[in-house]
Parts: structure tokens; C-alpha cells; sequence
């Protein structure tokens, strides 16, 4: 069985060593959407990180610095919630809006706290599967439209959202 979460990520740079994850959400793509997980802000753990990282999310480094939680205890925490949704052949397919982004982020932190891939070897974009169920190649945004929460660099919001417009997706296209 398959278990598809909606993840986002807000980190203080560019990649992993370039910068630190600041919190990340998951949501799981079902109906109800009611099963999530919410790191909270977590505190940096390099001397790394991009002034203009922090100005897209309208945070800054002090306010990342008095983070209440550890990355490593919230991956952990993490980890321990998925596990408790783990059956005997049970997948999870990590989807977002920007996998090249949010997956490195999650990969990398959960190989580095658990020794682990959880979320596999990749992920799903979700305007490249929009795209291929209209047949269009180059309509890769239009999806956004389902959206129901506001995507505002808030992850739980923005995975929300994403998961939102990905049940849509599967109501008009089986």
C-alpha cells in the first residue's frame, strides 16, 4: 500500500550545508486530510545560511535562533509518526510543489537523525503529474487553482493547500 504525504519545507538557504532547515509539515493526501505533522520551528545548527532565505518567509536569524526545538528532535519525532502509520509493505511518496527543493531537505535530515531514506529515493512533483493527467507539457501551475488554504511559506499551510488541490486532482481525474 502507498501512503502519499504533501510535504513543504522552509529552510535559512539554498540546500543542506548551505543553510538549515527551519520547520517542515506533512500532510497525508486522503480525505479529511486530517492526519499531519508540524515541526514547529526548529534552531539552526550551522553558521550558514542566506539573508534572502529568511526575507522570503518574512523571518529573520534571531528569530531562528530562539527556535524552541532541535532538528534532530523533531526528524526523530517524525520518524516515530510515520512508523506508527507502517504496515507490512507500506510505501510513503513524499509530493510537493518543489521536490527538488523540500526533498533534498527531508532526505538529508532523516539520513543524517535516522540513518534512514523514509521517503524513498525521490519524489513526485505535483505540477509534472497535473501536467501529464491534462496532456499539456507546459501546464505545470494551473493546479495552484485548488488550493484551498492560502499558501503563505507557513509548511503546514502550504502542505495543506498542495494536498488540497491534489485530491482535486484525483476528483477530476480518477
Amino acid at each position: 500500500m502507498t501512503v502519499l504525504l504533501s510535504i513543504d519545507v522552509e529552510a535559512s538557504g539554498p540546500a543542506p550545508m548551505h543553510g538549515d532547515m527551519i520547520s517542515f509539515a506533512a500532510v497525508i493526501i486522503e480525505e479529511g486530510l486530517s492526519r499531519t505533522f508540524d515541526s514547529g520551528n526548529m534552531r539552526p545548527e550551522s553558521e550558514h545560511y542566506w539573508p534572502e532565505a529568511y526575507a522570503a518567509i518574512g523571518m529573520t536569524r534571531e528569530e531562528h535562533l530562539a527556535a524552541p526545538y532541535s532538528i534532530r528532535q523533531r526528524i526523530l519525532d517524525f520518524a516515530d509518526w510515520l512508523e506508527g502509520m507502517r504496515e507490512p509493505r507500506r510505501r510513503f511518496i513524499m509530493v510537493s510543489d518543489n521536490p527538488g527543493f523540500d526533498f533534498q531537505w527531508m532526505n538529508f535530515e532523516l539520513l543524517n537523525h535516522t540513518n534512514q531514506q523514509l521517503l524513498g529515493h525521490s519524489a513526485r512533483r505535483i505540477g509534472d503529474v497535473w501536467s501529464g493527467l491534462r496532456k499539456k507539457p507546459l501546464e505545470t501551475a494551473t493546479w495552484k487553482r485548488y488550493r484551498i488554504t492560502p499558501h503563505d511559506h507557513t509548511p503546514l499551510n502550504d502542505a495543506m493547500g498542495n494536498a488540497e488541490a491534489w485530491l482535486e486532482m484525483w476528483r477530476q481525474h480518477g
